[in-house]
């Protein structure tokens, strides 16, 4: 009797764990959104702890603790970029390659536990011209925050760019293109140069 009563309290009084996930992908420098999705009941951001893990780190650092950034010295380097909005999202700014990795949503309430994780990738590009300026390469890589997931390609005025066009030659690689063309090219006249963009695709969300 004793034991069977033990077990049904352990049930009763162990906090139920539900798991979910998503990802975003950002441009360097800009400011991202990490949604703290799945909320229970009403909001309550002091409940609220927001952890940040890297593929090259042991423990995860605690970024936000009941609602607030946390001012521990390891956690201050990036508290300066960071703040939590008035649905418990966290608002990183100016984000960089450091800030590349998986980002954990903790809510605890009464028996419940639920945590969200949100992968954050960074897209790069850049332009170089050959010594004689008569090329421009440009270039649009991902920083994936794990083993790459990502197609990355270029597209002109929002097409695939034929691989036989031999104005627009193209090159890809893991997480990363470029697109090459003479800077007589018309693309790059002003006021053209927005036709080409870089496109990037989770692989495993175009796959489902």
């Amino acid at each position: 009797m004793f034991s069977t009563l033990a077990v049904f309290l352990l049930l009763l009084f162990s906090a139920v764990t539900k798991q979910s996930s998503s990802s975003v992908i950002v441009r360097g420098g800009d400011e991202v959104v990490l949604a703290c999705e799945n909320m229970m009941g009403p909001i309550k951001c002091l409940r609220i702890h927001w952890l940040f893990s890297k593929l090259s780190q042991g423990t995860a650092l605690t970024l936000v603790k009941f609602g607030h950034p946390n001012q521990t010295q390891a956690a201050r380097e990036k508290a300066d970029r960071l703040r939590v909005s008035s649905n418990c999202s966290l608002i990183i700014q100016k984000v960089s390659a450091a800030d590349v990795g998986t980002y954990y949503c903790q809510q605890v309430q009464e028996q419940m536990e639920l945590i969200h994780t949100v992968a954050l990738s960074l897209v790069n590009s850049d332009h170089q011209l050959t010594s004689d300026d008569e090329e421009v390469t440009l270039n649009c890589s991902v920083i994936p925050n794990d083993p790459c997931k990502h197609n990355v390609k270029w597209l002109y005025q929002g097409q695939n760019i034929d691989k036989h066009n031999t104005n627009l030659e193209t090159k890809y690689s893991l997480c990363a293109a470029e697109v090459t063309f003479k800077s007589l090219h018309y693309v790059y006249e002003p006021g053209r140069y927005n036709s080409l963009q870089c496109a990037v695709e989770d692989c495993y969300i175009k796959n489902e």
